[in-house]
């Protein structure tokens, strides 16, 4: 086994949302992030680590240089090269159950756990794609999802920007009657179908959601900019008494995202944040929703 290139970048907590995005936005496709919560020396802070092949220095060093994070580091980002190691055994010890909202908790296969009687559990290993539920968006989007399910019900769910299919399991296991899912990244998507292998879906590879049908619930928790690009064909696919949870945007973005929906003739039933980031729930104007 050759070895590979480590990159390491150190935040303080308040900034973890501001690094990620900057990354996120720099092209830096895959990272690991390692708070307090994985890590108990990190208390107070976040790290990121980067992998890669050791011939990829130069190309990942030049994305951390254009994200311009380096403001919010605590001390210079490291690079180093790390001899190899067997990484099917060994990330494991990063990944414990994680309880997301008050009856969806996401467990790893290689962990035997009990959940209690109202409990749903989501199996679900981390991979490449986007969403292992430790983003303070995923947990945001299952919340909202596991209040609408004891409101009301989530009936037909589209999921855009889907990810690792984590926001559809959820929704099917609090009792959505339909899946729709859309992705524009092929190895995401193909995550998704191995993890929703047991469950009726519908997949779409696209990068626009369109589909003639309707939806009670559309969630898209994707980043600011695309969400407002998207908006119009998002609030499409709401059916008459449809609701739609918007994330992925920091709280300092949800202003401008709201507006975009709000000419629409859509209007904001909640804000929710947690950390740095923000999630909308919205409906149409007209719904008659407390």
């Amino acid at each position: 086994m050759t070895g590979f290139l480590h990159g390491i970048l150190r935040t303080t907590v308040e900034h973890r949302a501001q690094v990620e995005a900057g990354l996120i936005l720099a092209g830096v496709e895959t990272f690991e992030e390692r708070d307090e919560m994985i890590d108990p020396r990190l208390t107070g802070y976040v790290e990121f680590h980067l992998y890669g092949e050791i011939t990829d220095e130069f190309v990942l060093t030049q994305q951390v240089h254009a994200s311009n994070v380096r403001k919010w580091l605590v001390s210079e980002p490291e690079f180093q090269h790390e001899a190899a190691v067997d990484w099917s055994e060994a990330w494991k010890v990063h990944y414990q159950p994680l309880r997301l909202s008050p009856r969806v908790t996401v467990v790893p296969s290689w962990i035997h756990y009990q959940p209690n009687h109202d409990e749903r559990v989501i199996v679900l290993d981390p991979g490449t794609a986007f969403g292992t539920g430790q983003h303070d968006t995923t947990a945001l989007c299952v919340q909202a999802l596991d209040l609408k399910s004891a409101e009301s019900e989530i009936g037909r769910c589209a999921d855009v920007g889907t990810g690792t299919g984590i926001l559809a399991l959820a929704a099917h296991y609090l009792g959505a009657t339909e899946l729709w899912l859309t992705e524009n990244d092929p190895l995401a998507l193909a995550v998704a179908r191995d993890n929703l292998k047991d469950i009726t879906a519908d997949f779409v590879l696209c990068e626009q959601p369109k589909t003639e049908r309707r939806f009670e619930t559309v969630i898209a928790n994707i980043l600011a900019e695309p969400l407002v690009g998207m908006a119009a064909d998002l609030a499409a696919l709401l059916s008459p008494k449809g609701t739609l949870f918007l994330s992925g945007l920091l709280s300092s973005q949800a202003q401008t995202v709201q507006q975009a929906f709000l000419a629409l003739g859509l209007r904001t039933v909640r804000q929710w944040n947690q950390g740095e980031w923000s999630l909308l729930w919205m409906v149409k104007s007209d719904d008659d929703v407390s």
